[in-house]
């Protein structure tokens, strides 16, 4: 995070833990807050940090509305706690649902018409533009139309809905909304290294559409990219400890299971994971090799239920204990995840940097500590 932050880059929150973390990095100008069951002690805390603060429905509106007329109320303001005293103006804003239809994954579809996120477009149209015309500090507008298997065409028809509507509020209100908060994101490529879309694809298309997105039209557009900012940035490395046949199927028990890849235990279909093979020596193996004929291979998890195969029938090198696989494309929601069953540890993060000039240097560093036995019980403690 405080790489990122240096680099520009600022933190979409969905809970109070990752605000509180958030808090930690970065300015409040820098931070979204856009839970979709936000408390009342939730509401102020936001308000009075001075983030941005994406309302989800019209009750949590007058929740909003509420803390700002109470006495001694967070009205929305302009002093940024956390920059020496520096101005921003803190945004408030509606998240509507567009209802623009679903992607190829139903479970990652924002915008349908019976979504549970957002206000309704469609359905409350009115409303909204009453809400806006009432609660004057409202000053921005947030739509999320989904993020994995949400093709370009489908986001940016969502997104221009919104647009279009925040421009009609505008011509009725004197240009009270000033921010567009684009959440969803990019899909991820995981069936190649390739990047695709690209962010350049993505702008074009935004560009092309929505012209008012880049011309003076609102004085702030945030985007939230979600997992295509670092998905490919990650991997899993897991040595096999075992391997046998059952059923004419070659079964490769390694350490990464249900705890580490919990979507594509239960969704293999849809988030299925590539895995390539190295040798107990780190060199890429493949069937040309002795004693590599391709085989199909379950590559089986650690966890006790029987689902836990992180590839299912794939066909790859005979693998031996010893060796070790690579998951790619881990470094988005796989680690944030990570699920406690069977008590499993969580394993150390590592980051590394290296250079070809000349020669190959590479530079590591633990970013996060494997996790410990007691750490991992203290979750089941009394305290």
């Amino acid at each position: 995070m405080q790489i990122a932050y240096a680099n520009g880059i600022g933190f979409e929150t969905a809970s109070l833990g990752e605000l509180t973390q958030a808090l930690k990095v970065a300015k409040p100008s820098h931070i979204v807050f856009d839970s979709p069951v936000k408390t009342r002690k939730e509401i102020r805390l936001a308000m009075a940090s001075g983030v941005h603060l994406n309302v989800d429905n019209l009750t949590e509106l007058e929740r909003v509305s509420e803390a700002v007329q109470s006495p001694g109320g967070n009205k929305p303001r302009e002093t940024d706690t956390n920059s020496g005293g520096a101005l921003h103006t803190q945004y408030i804003g509606v998240r509507i649902n567009p209802q623009v239809g679903a992607g190829s994954i139903a479970t990652h579809s924002t915008s349908t018409s019976t979504s549970k996120f957002g206000v309704p477009l469609l359905d409350m149209r009115d409303d909204l533009i009453a809400a806006y015309r009432t609660h004057t500090w409202l000053n921005a507008i947030h739509v999320h139309v989904g993020s994995q298997g949400v093709a370009g065409h489908l986001a940016v028809a969502g997104i221009k809905a919104v647009v279009d509507f925040a421009i009609v509020i505008n011509r009725q209100t004197n240009g009270q909304i000033k921010c567009v908060d684009i959440g969803g994101g990019l899909s991820v490529n995981f069936g190649s290294d390739a990047i695709t879309p690209t962010f350049q694809d993505y702008a074009d298309l935004l560009r092309q559409e929505i012209p008012q997105l880049f011309d003076d039209t609102f004085s702030r557009v945030l985007t939230e990219f979600g997992r295509s900012l670092t998905a490919k940035a990650g991997w899993f490395g897991s040595r096999i400890e075992y391997t046998k046949n059952s059923g004419g199927r070659h079964i490769a028990a390694q350490h990464c299971g249900a705890d580490l890849c919990i979507r594509t235990i239960y969704h293999p279909e849809i988030w299925t994971l590539r895995v390539s093979v190295l040798d107990s020596e780190g060199f890429p193996v493949d069937e040309s090799q002795p004693n590599r004929t391709s085989v199909c291979t379950d590559v089986a998890g650690p966890c006790c239920i029987a689902g836990d195969i992180i590839a299912h029938e794939r066909q790859l090198p005979q693998l031996h204990a010893g060796d070790f696989v690579v998951v790619h494309d881990v470094g988005g929601y796989y680690m944030a995840s990570y699920s406690r069953y069977n008590c499993r540890q969580a394993p150390p993060v590592i980051g590394y940097n290296y250079t070809t000039d000349c020669d190959v240097q590479i530079d590591f560093e633990v970013l996060q500590k494997g996790e410990t036995v007691e750490q991992s019980l203290d979750m089941f403690n009394r305290y």
